[in-house]
């Protein structure tokens, strides 16, 4: 989803459960100005901001999420990080793990090697996870069994 339709999105959700932004702002622990902004859709929302909207709206945070093919995207991107940090793959198996179709194969490795947060290894056929790449995934809780769960929503750098 774009922010605009996040927004609208958040909008309708709120009005139908007879809340003001007031109230929304309170329960999720954010501005009452902070929630004008996404209901515009001048905001791009962060992940702990979605969660706690959800939270107070009652919703599933799925819903706000973005597209489909995007959000199968971000999840092999972050797949592929993820088996990065955990001991490194070949390259050849890190290609192979992405989809056939909905984005080039290979693309989540250029992507995260781009960001520098992975790194190919000295002998040029395996890839780990750089201490950026370590602290992107603590920073967005990324290391458990639930990061499938929020893999969708995190924006690479």
């Amino acid at each position: 989803m774009t922010p605009k339709q996040i927004g609208q999105y958040l909008k309708k959700r709120r009005e139908e459960r007879g809340l003001s932004r007031q109230e929304l702002a309170e329960r999720a622990r954010i501005s009452r100005e902070y929630v004008r902004r996404l209901e515009a859709g001048w905001q791009d929302p962060t992940i702990g901001t979605l969660q706690r909207l959800a939270k107070a709206l009652e919703v599933n945070m799925d819903i706000t999420m973005i597209d489909p093919i995007e959000k199968l995207r971000r999840l092999k991107t972050v797949e592929v990080l993820r088996e990065a940090a955990l001991g490194g793959r070949s390259g050849a198996w890190f290609e192979g793990a992405l989809p056939d179709r909905d984005f080039d194969r290979g693309s989540a490795t250029e992507a995260l090697a781009k960001s520098r947060l992975i790194a190919k290894t000295k002998d040029g056929r395996t890839y780990r996870a750089t201490d950026r790449g370590h602290e992107f995934l603590r920073r967005h809780r990324l290391e458990g069994p639930e990061w499938i769960s929020r893999a969708g929503m995190i924006n690479f750098p």
